[in-house]
Parts: C-alpha cells; structure tokens; sequence
C-alpha cells in the first residue's frame, strides 16, 4: 500500500507507518508485539519517519521503498527506517532515497539483521542545531536496560551519500559487515564493535524499482 502527503498538527509529529507503544515506562523487557510484517509498501513525501517499529520481536521490513521523508523541520522524528525499544528483527529487499536525516536508526537493544538493502541519496542535508557533521547514512544505538544487548548483521547492502560516517555504532555489542558498499563525507565507519565476515548470499528484490 502507499502512505503519503503527510503532515503534522502543531506539536505532532507524522510517520508513514508507527507501529509501539505510546507509554514510555513500560517494561520492554516482557511486554511487545510479536511476528508483525510491513511488506510491499511505499511510503513518500512525509513529514517524519517512514517506518517506526518500537518494541517487536521477529519482525519483517521487506520489498519496501521509503523517500522524500524528514520533510519538516524537526529536531527528531526524521529517519527513513526507526527499529527501537528493544526491537529483534529483518530489513531486507528495501530501497530508502531522498530524505533528510538517517536512513535507518536501530535505538535500543536486540537482533537486527538488515539484508539486500540500498540507502541513497538521503542524509546530505546540512546540519541542523546541535548537529555536528550532518546526519549518518545509519546509526546504531545501544540504551535502555543496561542488562541488555544490541547485535546488528548487514549484509549485501548499499549505504551512500552519508554528510557524516556511513555507519555509527554507539554502545552496540557487535556490528557484522558482509558485502557492504559505503561512501560517506567522513569516515565510513565510526565505532569499535565492527567486523567482517564472507559468504552471504544475495538474493533478488521482490520489485524492481528501477
């Protein structure tokens, strides 16, 4: 299905699809959605995050294409993919062109494997207040219960056009590379949790978005 055109009411921000919680102290640890899918969808011309799944177990992002996102002037809320608060899962076959901000955020802890993926043309813009560098092509982020772990697998996967590092890794526990072509006005890779392994296998997109 598409979702488009959307824009906010004063002091609400838009999402093409949220999919979580609306109550900040709940127990991640024991309360989430399981076996949830967002397949075949397009999602454009929005004023925050394409796709925001919070607090998901086995979940599935696949044949997706997400652009023109970020569009209003928020400080948050402005990433083409958000995996958060303790969410485990696969992105794959999924296209993220032309928005403002990160391309994909995983903010929390858990199993994120993102597959056959192409990040483009986005995160360019200029930095924003009380950003250093413009924003990264993805950002890895480990909080939330300290008992916790983040473990992130990229596989077969294009990151480009990035203001800052293709990649960053805060806090995560491991961040596996396999096949991954980056390009980024700064470092490619920013964090000390990186490692590369050989032997994954790509498989076609369901769609040619070409």
């Amino acid at each position: 299905f598409p979702s488009h055109d959307t824009r906010r009411l004063d002091g609400v921000t838009a999402e093409g699809i949220y999919s979580g919680p609306t109550d900040a102290g709940l127990d991640t640890t024991s309360v989430f959605w399981q076996n949830s899918i967002v397949r075949n969808c397009v999602f454009y011309d929005l004023a925050g995050d394409g796709i925001q799944m919070a607090m998901h177990r086995n979940l599935l992002i696949e044949n997706c294409k997400i652009y023109d996102y970020g569009k209003d002037t928020l400080p948050n809320q402005r990433s083409g993919i958000v995996i958060g608060g303790s969410s485990s899962g696969t992105v794959r076959n999924t296209i993220v062109d032309g928005g403002t901000g990160y391309y994909l955020q995983c903010y929390g802890y858990g199993n994120v494997t993102i597959q056959n993926c192409t990040f483009i043309n986005g995160a360019m813009i200029l930095p924003r207040s009380g950003e250093t560098g413009g924003p990264d092509g993805l950002i890895l982020q480990r909080n939330g219960n300290p008992t916790q772990q983040l473990h992130v697998r990229i596989e077969n996967t294009v990151i480009g056009q990035a203001k800052r590092n293709a990649i960053r890794e805060t806090n995560a526990n491991s961040v596996q590379l396999c096949n991954v072509t980056m390009t980024s006005e700064g470092a490619n890779l920013s964090g000390d949790v990186f490692s590369y392994y050989v032997g994954c296998i790509a498989t076609p997109s369901y769609r040619d978005w070409e």
